[in-house]
Formats: C-alpha cells, structure tokens, sequence
C-alpha cells in the first residue's frame, strides 16, 4: 500500500497499478485500493478499466464517496448521464460541501434535459457552498436555458402575439444578441403599435449597443404614445 501510493504521487502510475493490484490480491475486500487503483487507470487514460474498478469500489463499500464521485464522473464522460446521476446524489448527500459533486450532478441533468432540476442542484450547491464561482456561473447558464425554454415554448399558444415577440427579443438581448433583440421588437411594434413600453424596450436595446441617437428617437416616440410613462 506504501509503495502504490509513493509510485502513484511520483507519477510512476505502472508501479503504482501494479503494487495496489498486489494489495487487492492480499486483501480482495479493500474498497480503497480499488477506487486508488481506479484514479491510477484515469491516469494512464484507461476510462474503460478505471470504471470497472470504481464499481467494485462502490459494491463493496457504498459510502465511499471519491468512488461514487469518479464513478459518476466517468459515466458523465461516457455520456450515459442517467446511469451517473444515481452515484453523483449520493456524492452529494454525503459531502455537500463538495462543489465538483454539485456541479457534475447539475450536468448530467443537464444532459438529459432537466434543466428545472439542473437549477434546483445548482441552488443546492450554493446554499451548501456560498463561495464557489463556479458554481455560480453555471446556475447563470441554467437561469438563461430556462428561460430560453419557456420562450420556447410560447409560440406554440400565439405566434402573433407582440407580448412574445418581447419575451424573445428580452431573451435575445440578456445573451448578447441585440440585432436579434431588435427585430423581436420591431415585430411587437408592428403587431401592437400603440403598446406602451415596447418604445422604452427598443430603447434600452439600442443604449446596450451604443446607439445614442435612435434611443432618444425611440424614448420620444414613447412619450408621444403614453406622456406619463417614463415619470
């Protein structure tokens, strides 16, 4: 065990394969050496034998989270995200405090498009670790796909609604695309032309982008349709 785990931080990974192979033969019940053993095989980028050694880690001892974590990790780059998610919650209840557990967990509902759940996770793993950037980022990611979603979703009810062509022009312009963002608006403004506050949200769009002088245009067009709307 003592020289597999020498070899291993002296990133001599055949000998520490090798060493923690004999441990196992001495002591066929040692969950740890297995999910060691497994680490040493991601090394040497052999996913195929790493996961097969993380299993037997988690067969023999469930509550061994580093092998639940590898083991759901792993199937997450296999791109079997069902089979991931099972072992990446249990990683989570027994180490909230583990931000990678979080966040692949968050990714494998992702991958199997629960993007509800993937923000409920992320929540999660904020509340468990307030600090973590990563964390964060990504539940910005998913705030922005929900929403792309429930735009989505919209048109199939009324497609000649002004109050969509806003939602998806809002949607357009909080990921950057303000040109987009501009012709949802100009469809609103076509569809509803008397509609207060699509002058303001054109407005706003063309501000982002630098266009001081069409703004202006646009704010006195507003005025002119409803005086009291900018007090």
């Amino acid at each position: 065990w003592a020289a597999a785990q020498q070899a291993q931080q002296q990133k001599d990974y055949a000998t520490a394969a090798r060493e923690y192979r004999q441990v196992i033969g001495i002591v066929p019940g040692f969950a740890e050496a297995y999910m060691n053993l497994g680490l040493v095989y991601e090394l040497q980028n052999r996913r195929q034998d790493a996961l097969a050694m993380f299993q037997k880690a988690v067969q023999l001892k469930p509550g061994l989270v580093g092998a639940q974590f590898f083991l759901g990790v792993d199937y997450c780059k296999l791109g079997d995200a069902k089979r991931a998610t099972p072992h990446l919650e249990a990683a989570v209840r027994a180490r909230p405090n583990l931000p990678d557990a979080w966040t692949w967990l968050a990714s494998a509902y992702q991958m199997t498009g629960r993007t509800s759940r993937q923000v409920d996770t992320l929540q999660a793993g904020l509340r468990a670790n307030p600090q973590s950037i990563d964390l964060l980022y990504l539940l910005g990611q998913a705030y922005q796909q929900l929403g792309k979603e429930a735009v989505d979703r919209i048109p199939q009810k009324d497609s000649a609604s002004s109050f969509i062509e806003q939602l998806l022009a809002e949607n357009y312009a909080a990921s950057g695309y303000l040109a987009v963002a501009m012709l949802h608006l100009e469809n609103a403004l076509k569809a509803s032309p008397q509609r207060p506050g699509l002058h303001i949200a054109m407005a706003e769009v063309l501000l982002h982008g630098g266009n001081l002088d069409r703004a202006e245009q646009e704010i006195a067009a507003e005025l002119s349709i409803a005086p009291h709307s900018l007090r």
